[in-house]
């Protein structure tokens, strides 16, 4: 894959899903995301997280690379559940980050 140009960085945030849970991205910050519940239906319901999710990578760069975006980050030597760079999708989820308040 071609790395974009310094032009095509973007600092987030981004709200999106993987597995099932959300995922908040902002770059120089830690990934942080949330497990929903799901209704009776069997649909996800975000307004009431299951539980906190964390993992170690702090992305410190994004790039636009048409149909989605490259994340970059840095673990400080720990271990990610993603690989890096990942791929995180333009049109993930509505990106309401009330989720995370």
């Amino acid at each position: 894959m071609g790395e974009a140009g310094d032009d095509d960085q973007i600092a987030g945030p981004f709200v999106f899903t993987h597995d099932g849970d959300i995922w908040r991205v902002v770059v120089g910050e830690q990934l942080k995301g949330l497990r929903p519940a799901y209704d009776r239906r069997g649909q996800r319901d975000y307004k009431k997280p299951v539980g906190k999710l964390s993992d170690p990578a702090v992305p410190t760069r994004i790039t636009d690379q048409g149909g989605y975006y490259l994340v970059y980050y840095d673990s400080d030597g720990q271990r990610s559940k993603w690989e890096n760079p990942f791929m995180m999708g333009k049109t993930s989820v509505d990106e309401d980050e009330s989720y995370f308040t």
